[in-house]
């Protein structure tokens, strides 16, 4: 767990990044990671330490997880180059990195989104790490916007996503709600577990005299179940 101040955890994760403790496929990336982060400290007023940590942890991520491209993402009709085989491709990853070599081929920069789209199913994260891939462009270059490689990469939620909760990231009056309450040792307990966050029911108010229904869910503040529910 982090120790809840970003500016020392920048710095423990630019350590490691130093050191060579914090794993990446390639130390060219090692180098860029480090040198966008240098230039973020170059913005304070844009860029602070919050922003900077979840930048530069999802970057590094990234260059230490994300799936290389492979002979077949250089092959097409809008290409003029023969593209690339097995060897010349380690080749240049290991001359520019994951990360630095995405800042000039398309190609490589789609085989990372498709690992993102791969790895992370929940929209909000998928959508951090494209936008992650941008800033990346952006820092390292010291731009107002992301190269040409990176520039095509949305950063939006799919066309498909319901911010609703679905039934299933609910809490039920009876299982969950319920049991909350008669584990309370005093009434301000109780009542703090029975405010609902938001209501799927006919009641948008605590439970009291005045509700003549409890309501049949309350929106979870997770996909996982808690012990409690905040009041609003």
């Amino acid at each position: 767990m982090g120790n809840n101040d970003p500016h020392a955890e920048i710095e423990t994760l630019r350590s490691d990044l130093q050191s060579g403790d914090r794993y990446v496929q390639y130390e060219r990336d090692r180098d860029l990671l480090l040198r966008m982060s240098d230039h973020m400290r170059l913005l304070p007023s844009e860029i602070g330490d919050h922003r900077h940590l979840k930048l530069l942890r999802h970057c590094t991520r990234m260059a230490a997880l994300a799936t290389p491209p492979t002979p077949s993402d250089f092959r097409g009709p809008e290409r003029d180059d023969p593209g690339y085989d097995d060897d010349e491709i380690e080749d240049q990853l290991e001359e520019r990195g994951l990360l630095g070599w995405a800042l000039e081929e398309r190609a490589v920069a789609q085989a990372v989104v498709r690992w993102i789209h791969s790895t992370y199913e929940n929209e909000h994260t998928n959508q951090d790490y494209r936008s992650a891939l941008r800033s990346f462009g952006r820092y390292v270059l010291q731009e107002d916007d992301p190269p040409e490689s990176l520039s095509w990469i949305p950063t939006g939620t799919s066309n498909n996503f319901d911010p609703v909760p679905s039934e299933r990231d609910l809490l039920s009056w009876n299982d969950d709600i319920q049991p909350m309450i008669e584990e309370t040792r005093n009434p301000r307990d109780a009542a703090f577990s029975s405010r609902p966050v938001s209501v799927v029911g006919n009641c948008s108010t605590s439970v009291s005299a005045t509700c003549s229904t409890a309501p049949t869910r309350w929106v979870s503040t997770s996909t996982e179940r808690r012990g409690n529910v905040p009041s609003t």
